[in-house]
């Protein structure tokens, strides 16, 4: 029973297998290039009472409708020399996008960044320049399953993940599916307490779930990725060094009051404050100090640009010393061999995947499944399962497509039957 959401609403038989084996383990690129922050958001975790401003008609029954800050403010990175710290307990929010918005989990990257362009009297952006759109952590877990069945690693790492993807146009959106929105904390963990006395929140309206969204090229693929960030860097910010307001925020008006709905989801209320920077980011995680390097860490900071990861390591029960900062370099000298087998895999999953759904009709939906075997397994969604984004932002999509794929040409035309 556990397993179930693995294959929900999932044809029986799978119509498809990527094995690692048949994925190219060199020649693959090793970097990113043209990163570039192009948004952000944060979550209210107070939700909006129904009023007219926000869409609520009178006599209406209370209806809870999830807040998205734009642009968003990370929290921010303070000094802690070290100590004892308490252990997590109670629960964990594992997929923040989800829980506030179940129906259409992706559209907060598209409602966030027309915001932007429509607020700044920008053109907007272009979604079909884009080959993936994605949360990174879908881009962690192919890494994670080449790695722990790569040859060099002898195979059979075990794990498991879902990840559904369909494609408007050109762009193949992939969309992160987990088990449970909120997980319990059943484990030995310090990270919570570690954040808590690492971070400040920069202002009283932004503390929610800070979400980062990203462009960059990876290969010849070119990436929109949206990821979470634990804090920012307020003394590194563009032209702020050295100021006088260096590490601080402007204060701002009270914008959990002046909620409005977006116009491509009224299920989603916007607030606006402050202006779009580009933050210095990081992430943060705690680890024993005599296990090694957590080798995680290596890809969330390669699929998501974070600028350091901050690592508390401790010894004993609860013992801290001075937390660390690692850049992506630092990382690579740490981790032997580097795992440049390990991203040509992804790369060439990625490619293979891209290339199956451009050649089959737009409106076919599937999901990678991965069961800690030696392959990944391909599943077709069912047709009227609703996907990764609601129909508004599905018909604002297919609005600039220009470019028709071989999977939507008629048969015969481009030479070769869809397959």
């Amino acid at each position: 029973m556990a397993l179930l959401w693995l294959f929900d609403n999932l044809r029986v038989e799978p119509f498809g297998a990527l094995p690692v084996a048949n994925l190219t383990s060199k020649g693959g690129p090793t970097v990113i290039k043209n990163y570039e922050q192009v948004g952000s958001y944060n979550w209210v975790l107070e939700e909006a009472k129904p009023t007219e401003a926000n869409g609520a008609a009178a006599g209406d029954q209370p209806v809870v409708k999830p807040t998205m800050v734009v642009p968003g403010c990370p929290r921010e990175l303070v000094f802690w020399k070290g100590g004892r710290l308490r252990q997590d307990e109670g629960y964990l929010l594992y997929d923040i996008n989800h829980l506030k918005a179940p129906a259409a989990p992706m559209d907060p990257i598209f409602l966030c960044l027309k915001h932007l362009h429509e607020q700044e009297g920008k053109p907007e952006m272009n979604f079909q320049e884009f080959d993936f759109i994605t949360d990174s952590i879908n881009l962690q877990k192919i890494f994670a399953f080449a790695k722990a069945v790569s040859e060099e690693e002898g195979g059979g790492g075990g794990g498991m993940f879902r990840i559904d993807l369909e494609r408007v146009g050109r762009t193949i959106l992939m969309n992160r599916v987990e088990a449970c929105d909120v997980v319990p904390i059943d484990f030995e963990c310090f990270d919570r307490s570690f954040r808590h006395v690492s971070t400040r929140g920069a202002t009283k309206f932004t503390n929610g779930p800070y979400q980062q969204l990203a462009t960059y090229q990876f290969g010849q693929l070119k990436f929109l990725v949206r990821f979470e960030a634990d804090c920012a860097d307020y003394t590194k910010l563009p032209g702020n060094a050295g100021s006088p307001n260096s590490g601080y925020v402007e204060p701002g008006p009270d914008v959990t009051e002046q909620r409005k709905p977006f116009g491509m989801n009224q299920d989603i209320l916007c607030a606006e404050y402050g202006k779009k920077l580009r933050y210095t980011l990081l992430t943060t995680t705690t680890y024993p100090h005599n296990r090694g390097f957590p080798f995680f860490t290596y890809a969330q900071l390669f699929f998501t640009g974070l600028d350091q990861l901050l690592v508390g390591w401790w010894k004993g029960a609860d013992d801290f010393g001075r937390p660390a900062q690692y850049a992506l370099a630092d990382v690579n000298k740490m981790i032997k061999p580097p795992p440049y087998v390990q991203l040509s895999k992804t790369y060439d999953c990625l490619v293979k995947v891209m290339n199956l759904l451009r050649k089959n009709r737009e409106g076919l939906k599937i999901s990678l499944l991965w069961k800690g075997n030696e392959f990944i397994e391909i599943y077709e969604k069912a047709p009227y399962i609703p996907g990764a984004i609601s129909d508004p932002v599905r018909e604002f999509l297919k609005s600039q497509v220009t470019e028709k794929m071989p999977g939507d040409l008629p048969q015969g035309e481009d030479g070769e039957k869809s397959k």
